[in-house]
This record gives structure tokens, C-alpha cells and sequence, in this order.
């Protein structure tokens, strides 16, 4: 990027104005850096060929740092169907219009499961009614304990209510059953 300084007077102010893609990460800085200046022959000159090298660098945050700010609760990815009782996973995310995480999100959800007759319950070490982290909370030890099909729902109703409640729809199946017949039957007869 080069820039002219035409101003008489020897002193130019730059505004530097700048568009992200959509794709930005959240909390990330932006630093603006004078790398070389070239004063022209018939002006004056630089004491330092940087111009002083000007940066925003050290500027304390927030100043020159991307700000995602969450519009939604995503369910991402569909959970696998699943067998009664074995583990499956989820992941709920704190997202912008453009899908970007806000990391800076810490709200408190309730996953719940309707549609069959079955328990939604979590392993040891994870909750139901979690806190996400960093905008984000993985389940990984989800179980659902009748064959069905269920439509799971991460609510934050019961907390601060900022968002439309995410669905997903799961469906949960009975394992196989293998019927042996005995090579010696016992036949009762009653009387």
C-alpha cells in the first residue's frame, strides 16, 4: 500500500479502513505498521528511512481487534444414529451471521430430548445443562436409553433466552437379536 503525503504544511493523517472476508476469527488483532517512507527530493526528508516506523502494535485491546458477537446457537453436524445406551456425540457452537465462532461467549444451554419414549443422559464429567467454553461445548458421551426417534434441542430459555433453541434429529435403534433354539429341548406338559 502506498500513500501520498501532498500535504503543504508537511504533516498527512491516513485513515486506514479495511473489509474481512467473511471468515475472521474472533479476538484477532489488527496491526498497521510503516515499514519505509520516501520523502521526494524536492521536499524535505525522513530522520529514519521508517518514518519513525508508526504502528498500532502494543495499542491496549480492544482497539484494532476483531469482535465476533454470537446471532445464534448452531447444532453442528447431524448426530449419527445411534444404538440404546451407546454413546454419541454433539457439538453446540455460539455463532455470527457469517458462521464465525464468538469465543467470547460463555451462556448456559439445556439439551433435551422429545419424540420417543426413551431418557436423554450423559456420561460422568458432562452435563445437560452445560456452560459453553470458549462459544463452544462438545458432547461426546450422549445416550438416549429406547429406540425412537428423537429430536434433541439445546435451550438457553431457562437462562438468558438470546436465541432461537437449535435442533437436531437423531434416531436411536434397538440392537439385533439372535434366537437360538436349544439342541435339547425340555418340553413341560401340565396337568
Amino acid at each position: 500500500l502506498s500513500l501520498p503525503a501532498t500535504d503543504p504544511a508537511g504533516t498527512n493523517n491516513f485513515d486506514i479502513r479495511v473489509t474481512f472476508d467473511n471468515l475472521v476469527a474472533d479476538n484477532a488483532r489488527i496491526d498497521v505498521t510503516i515499514t519505509s517512507a520516501t520523502a521526494l527530493a524536492s521536499g524535505s526528508g525522513f530522520a529514519l528511512a521508517n518514518a519513525g516506523g508508526a504502528t498500532t502494535t502494543g495499542v491496549a485491546a480492544p482497539a484494532n481487534q476483531i469482535e465476533v458477537v454470537a446471532s445464534a446457537l448452531v447444532l453442528s453436524g447431524s448426530p449419527p444414529n445411534s444404538q440404546i445406551n451407546t454413546n454419541f456425540p454433539l457439538t453446540l457452537e455460539a455463532k455470527d451471521a457469517q458462521n464465525n465462532v464468538d469465543v467470547d461467549y460463555i451462556g448456559q444451554v439445556q439439551l433435551t430430548a422429545t419424540g420417543g419414549g426413551g431418557t436423554l443422559t450423559v456420561q460422568p464429567g458432562q452435563s445437560l445443562t452445560p456452560t459453553l467454553s470458549s462459544g463452544v461445548y462438545n458432547w461426546t458421551t450422549l445416550r438416549i436409553s429406547q429406540s425412537g426417534t428423537y429430536e434433541l434441542k439445546a435451550s438457553d430459555n431457562t437462562y438468558n433466552d438470546e436465541f432461537t433453541d437449535p435442533t437436531a434429529s437423531i434416531t436411536i435403534q434397538s440392537s439385533a437379536s439372535t434366537i437360538t433354539p436349544s439342541t435339547d429341548p425340555v418340553l413341560c406338559y401340565g396337568a
